[in-house]
């Protein structure tokens, strides 16, 4: 069975078990799509080998003016990054939500440089501008830079083999495959949002993993 870490805003599966969100859950609106390329915008079909890294973080939030609505800010993220034979694959998504729902602000899938991601099993650095880029597809915000950097924590380790889907509302992502991941912490920015200190995170390396993004 495949042993994952996943966002709380995405409804996860693991092992092919897919995870529903709850009827009465706070309703997602997904930005509108502001075009650009990616791996074509609806569908990115990726092989995945070598090194990877992912993150998930939720900023439990801070109050907000009540001229604004009140309540609390509430933040979740994710970052996947991972290296195929000639580029890499990035996916990210970050969610607001407040009192009276929540909100995709920012999202993005397709590839980058190869170049872009450097390190190795103990540091790896992702540092990327996706505006401009015609492989990179922006379904919610801006485009922008994207830099993280993980550090393993040796907390645990841990093989996964199998297939993982998430999803949320308008988007999924299925990865089936072997790798072996060791636990970090991140540090950084996604475009204009800092990643939480609390936060989940995985430096791995991939063993021929297809990955497939449908929008």
């Amino acid at each position: 069975m495949k042993k994952v870490v996943i966002p709380v805003l995405l409804a996860a599966a693991v092992a092919c078990r897919d995870a529903a969100r709850t009827p009465d859950g706070p309703s997602f609106a997904v930005a509108a799509d502001s075009g650009g390329g990616g791996c074509a915008a609806t569908v990115c079909h990726f092989n995945a080998r070598g090194e990877a890294a992912s993150l998930n973080w939720y900023d439990p939030g801070t109050p907000t003016p009540p001229d604004t609505g009140g309540g609390y800010l509430q933040v979740f993220g994710s970052v996947s990054v991972s290296r195929g034979a000639t580029e890499t694959l990035l996916f990210y998504t970050v969610t607001e939500c407040r009192s009276w729902g929540c909100t995709t602000a920012l999202g993005g899938f397709g590839t980058i440089p190869n170049e872009d991601l450097t390190g190795n099993s103990r540091s790896m650095h992702l540092n990327t501008n996706t505006t401009g880029n015609p492989n990179f597809f922006t379904y919610a915000g801006p485009t922008g830079t994207i830099d993280v950097t993980w550090v393993t924590n040796d907390v645990f380790a841990f093989h996964s083999s199998g297939t993982t889907r998430t999803t949320q509302p308008g988007l999924s992502m299925q990865q089936t495959g072997q790798s072996d991941d060791a636990s970090a912490t991140a540090s950084g920015t996604i475009v204009y949002y800092p990643v939480f200190p609390g936060n989940s995170g995985a430096i791995s390396s991939s063993h021929d993993v297809t990955i497939v993004i449908n929008h």
